[in-house]
């Protein structure tokens, strides 16, 4: 996963300048890795979890601010994946798409927002 390179040459400087690591995220969309559980016909790897837990593991030990950003990324795009109609996978998961960047939020009743 050459990509993994990449993020550790920018990880550095991302955390020193505090910088949103902006062309990691985009040097993992143009590999594919950011469409890793899409299917093929919209544009993604078609690949299973233990792909995405090896992918989330190196990216992470690269830099670990990336590899959040990727995992909250992938958990937005499974949830359409799994739950979303034709034309919201068409819209948000095809190749036009990998500029995007999703993420998800979750509520519980005792703790509140995250």
């Amino acid at each position: 996963m050459g990509v993994v390179i990449t993020v550790q040459v920018n990880a550095e400087r991302n955390d020193r300048e505090s910088r949103f690591p902006r062309e990691n995220l985009d040097a993992l969309a143009v590999a594919g890795w950011t469409g890793v559980l899409n299917d093929r016909k919209y544009g993604g790897l078609g690949l299973d979890y233990q792909a995405l837990a090896e992918a989330a593991y190196r990216i992470g030990q690269a830099d670990a601010s990336t590899g959040l950003v990727f995992v909250m990324h992938v958990g937005a795009a499974q949830t359409i994946n799994l739950y979303g109609d034709e034309d919201q996978k068409q819209r948000w998961l095809k190749p036009n798409g990998k500029s995007l960047l999703g993420t998800y939020s979750t509520s519980e009743r005792a703790s509140g927002g995250h």
